[in-house]
């Protein structure tokens, strides 16, 4: 009988034991991560280069040769009295063939040399160069 009574006491307290650990909360162990976001803003600036003004006489381009950045801006002014035209190539390839009216404007940019002239004036002088640089 005593050794009766001693298994229920151990079995006892086995279930009480059991029990506890099953029920109890049991502390386990926390990671804190921190996390650092870091936000970066771009800011771009656009530098717009000026124009360049080509003023068209009776039988010249003024200025005859410009020199202007790559990306640069021609801007034809026909002062004349007449209506010219305004032909450009670059290396033998056509860019463009403007007709201005007296008092109109036509606007270019260029990104390589090129000339330009205007066919309907038999005139040397109604020739110029565009030397672009980088």
């Amino acid at each position: 009988m005593k050794i009766c009574a001693s298994i229920l006491i151990i079995l006892a307290i086995a279930a009480i034991a059991v029990y506890l650990f099953f029920t109890k909360e049991r502390a386990l162990p926390t990671t804190t991560t921190t996390l650092e976001i870091t936000t970066t803003t771009l800011q771009t600036t656009t530098t717009t280069l000026p124009s360049i003004e080509v003023f068209i006489h009776p039988n010249n381009f003024e200025p005859s040769e410009i020199s202007i950045k790559s990306g640069g801006k021609l801007k034809w002014l026909n002062v004349d009295n007449a209506t010219h035209e305004v032909v450009c190539v670059e290396n033998g390839n056509p860019l463009f063939d403007a007709v201005l009216e007296p008092n109109d404007t036509f606007e270019f940019f260029f990104s390589r040399n090129s000339e330009c002239w205007d066919p309907s004036v038999s005139e040397q002088e109604m020739r110029m160069k565009i030397l672009v640089s980088d």
